[in-house]
């Protein structure tokens, strides 16, 4: 380095699941040893060593299929749709298990859209950091099919709900389970929130198919 000329360096880990780190350096007279600390990535907490810690969680394993769990509902939105159920096998190719568990919730239905969503709302003021995240099934056999699944927000017990986030393609290029989040700070301060899942197309001229598992609520990412 040239003496006296700040340089600015970004600095990546070789091992996934920290946050790149960007820091000036302006060159010495002499040597110099510049330590990067670089930051565990905490929403999806992939680093080695470091786990989530769920402080509200669902994975829908409690019951026998195909009932929901008691605190759990199906809830109609346009239609007159089969409602959410569990199950324990996606019933594509040679079939697919549970992301964890032996069980998730599915949605199928080609005549209306329901909404699944916890019976009793959430106080978000209670909770450590307001990161929604959920594994959904993905299948990468029709790209091109519009399907995908949306997280509805409810703040007045139901009245009237409103999307978070972008919404999460059903469809796509591979096929399995991925995990998807959804932030909810804009929702801290709500002392009684209610959240749902539910697809984002009305009408579809195939069976519209959405499959989640293990929902949690204001994970912290803990070595």
């Amino acid at each position: 380095l040239e003496e006296g000329t700040t340089y600015e360096f970004t600095v990546s880990a070789v091992q996934g699941g920290y946050l790149p780190f960007t820091q000036s350096v302006t060159g010495p007279v002499g040597d110099l040893t510049v330590d990067f600390g670089l930051q565990v990535e905490e929403i999806f907490c992939e680093a080695p060593g470091y786990a989530l810690v769920d402080h509200w969680t669902e994975n829908f394993d409690s019951v026998t299929v195909p009932a929901l769990p008691a605190n759990w509902m199906s809830q109609d939105v346009i239609g007159y749709p089969d409602p959410w159920v569990t199950g324990n096998t996606v019933n594509l190719g040679n079939g697919y298990p549970a992301h964890s568990g032996s069980n998730f919730a599915k949605f199928s239905s080609n005549s209306g859209i329901a909404r699944l969503r916890p019976a009793v709302p959430v106080d978000m003021t209670a909770l450590p950091n307001h990161h929604l995240t959920f594994w959904m099934f993905q299948d990468g056999g029709y790209p091109n099919q519009p399907e995908a699944l949306r997280v509805m927000v409810s703040a007045d017990n139901g009245q009237t709900w409103a999307q978070a986030g972008t919404e999460f393609n059903y469809y796509g290029s591979s096929t399995g389970w991925f995990k998807q989040v959804v932030d909810l700070s804009a929702y801290a301060s709500q002392t009684s929130l209610l959240f749902g899942f539910e697809s984002s197309i009305s009408y579809s001229s195939i069976s519209r198919r959405l499959y989640v598992d293990t929902i949690s609520l204001s994970a912290t990412c803990e070595a």
